[in-house]
């Protein structure tokens, strides 16, 4: 015998259908409840740099400092800030360096969500060399930004950089 239950939910009312104990359809995504995080409602850190082979990889992370959950899906846009306070250049995106697909990240108050920025070192000593003193970020989706003041980014030389998808956690990376 089939039974039809109703379930409501904030996004909206769910059919499920239950067939004499059978699989059920899933609900919504958790996702869909929560609204997109708002650049007012965040916070952004450079954590550690990795340094090797002449690049430079920084996990940039971003923290719900709301007291609301919130999501954020995709790529942040950042802007390496040279000692002049000068935008030197903006990324491009890099999803392979994220080692992950682009999925919704949902940030509970206090949560991370994280993507490596790659910046080429200046290897060989040709071309001019502007000192990095920090970041804009611009969380996804939104056009106000973060600034973020750090000196742990080196040098930037004119060379290759790129930033990844925003993935959970403060790594930058899922493993």
């Amino acid at each position: 015998m089939l039974s039809l239950r109703h379930t409501t939910r904030t996004a909206g009312t769910v059919l499920v259908l239950a067939a004499a104990g059978l699989a059920t359809v899933p609900a919504a995504d958790a996702s869909a409840s929560t609204a997109r995080c708002h650049t007012s409602q965040l916070q952004a850190r450079v954590g550690t740099p990795l340094h090797a082979a002449g690049t430079t990889y920084a996990p940039i992370v971003l923290r719900n400092a709301s007291s609301s959950t919130c999501h954020v899906r995709g790529y942040p846009g950042i802007g390496l800030v040279g000692n002049g306070g000068d935008i030197v250049v903006n990324p491009f995106r890099n999803a392979a360096l994220a080692n992950a697909a682009k999925r919704t990240i949902t940030l509970r108050p206090g949560g991370h969500a994280s993507a490596v920025l790659s910046i080429a070192g200046c290897a060989g000593g040709g071309g001019a060399r502007e000192g990095l003193r920090g970041l804009i970020v611009t969380p996804p989706g939104e056009y106000a930004h973060l600034r973020i003041r750090s000196s742990r980014l080196g040098w930037y030389c004119g060379g290759s950089t790129s930033v990844g998808v925003l993935v959970h956690g403060t790594r930058g990376v899922r493993f």
